[in-house]
């Protein structure tokens, strides 16, 4: 069943959405002479988001549960990394 428009607050939302693929797809296409990708990709943009957001939760989680990351077979824990990592951290 498709969703209807029933407040102010959802046709806001959608305009939202719709001049934020706008946007996107009008930096591709300014972009094109130094990035030549086509406008019509900016489609992907919010997909593509989304699995870059999952995989960032998803390494923190498991950073946090483990306690530490192993890398290559290695495993760093979360004070070593700190510590290794300089004051700004």
């Amino acid at each position: 069943a498709a969703t209807e428009l029933t407040t102010d607050d959802d046709i806001a939302a959608l305009v939202a959405g719709l001049m934020t693929y706008v946007a996107v797809a009008l930096t591709f296409w300014g972009n094109r002479k130094v990035a030549p990708a086509p406008p019509w990709l900016a489609i992907l943009y919010a997909p593509a988001t989304l699995v870059v957001l999952y995989a960032l939760l998803r390494s923190m989680t498991l950073a946090l549960v483990r306690q530490g990351v192993v890398w290559r077979g290695t495993r760093y824990s979360l004070k070593e990394i700190r510590r290794n990592a300089g004051s700004g951290w």
